[in-house]
């Protein structure tokens, strides 16, 4: 089943499954869509971006029909997948559900179109901004949050919705680093500098370190490399003390 269809399904599954949800109850869902990876919408879908039209391999589909398509196509894919969305976002809102429900939306990586120069297109083949950032949405029923300051411009990742959830919506009360390596996105004291992750780099496993300017990539051969922002090499001498913050936090809950 192409992906677009398996996103239209989903979305009449789920609206079907809240229908029967016994509503006394509290409850979680998680919803998944897939067709931006696969840049799939359908045929008959009223594209917001002209000329756009389906794709499935990014690089090849660059080259043969250029940047501006390829872009065009992702901001349809977007638009098709922003109005399935919307159908789940209308039926609490149409309940009253939107007032006493914890909405997230979010995404598990960025898209490139050869923003670095570099011929990449797609994901999973640098650790830029371009290929990591995503949105991160909390929609939340109102409370004394909305009339906190706004934070300082802070690396933040998907370790800290768990402990974001946890420290205020879910009752936990000890210390954040006993169960993550995030941080708590609502309180005045986010003091995270260091990013890590890891990814499947075209069938490797890469780890990376990342701050507000940097990009420490650590190959499966051990060599290491440290990158600027724009995926280019500065030099291969890293950090110690910067490389041991980062293996603590990789390994902090690994069983001994």
């Amino acid at each position: 089943m192409d992906a677009h269809l398996q996103d239209q399904q989903l979305t009449i599954d789920w609206l079907d499954w809240y229908n029967r949800l016994d509503k006394t109850k509290p409850w979680f869902s998680f919803i998944f869509y897939y067709s931006i990876h696969e840049i799939d919408f359908p045929e008959s879908y009223s594209t917001t971006a002209k000329p756009s039209r389906n794709l499935r391999y990014y690089k090849d589909f660059a080259y043969k029909y250029g940047k501006g398509m390829f872009i065009n196509s992702y901001k349809t894919c977007v638009h098709y997948l922003d109005s399935l969305a919307n159908q789940i976002l209308q039926q609490l809102k149409d309940t009253n559900d939107l007032t006493n429900t914890i909405v997230i939306i979010t995404a598990d990586h960025g898209l490139e179109w050869d923003d670095n120069d570099q011929g990449n297109y797609g994901y999973m083949s640098n650790f830029t901004n371009s290929q990591i950032q995503v949105p991160l949405a909390i929609i939340y029923p109102q409370h004394d949050y909305f009339n906190k300051p706004a934070k300082e411009d802070k690396l933040t990742t998907h370790y800290d919705i768990v402990p974001t959830l946890m420290q205020n919506f879910l009752g936990v009360t000890n210390n954040i680093a006993d169960y993550s390596i995030g941080v708590d996105l609502l309180s005045n004291n986010i003091t995270s500098s260091i990013l890590c992750t890891q990814a499947c780099q075209y069938g490797s496993l890469i780890f990376s370190i990342i701050d507000k300017n940097n990009i420490l990539r650590i190959s499966p051969n051990g060599s290491c490399n440290l990158l600027n922002k724009f995926n280019q090499i500065i030099f291969d001498k890293i950090n110690n003390n910067y490389l041991n913050q980062a293996l603590e936090q990789m390994t902090r809950f690994f069983k001994k």
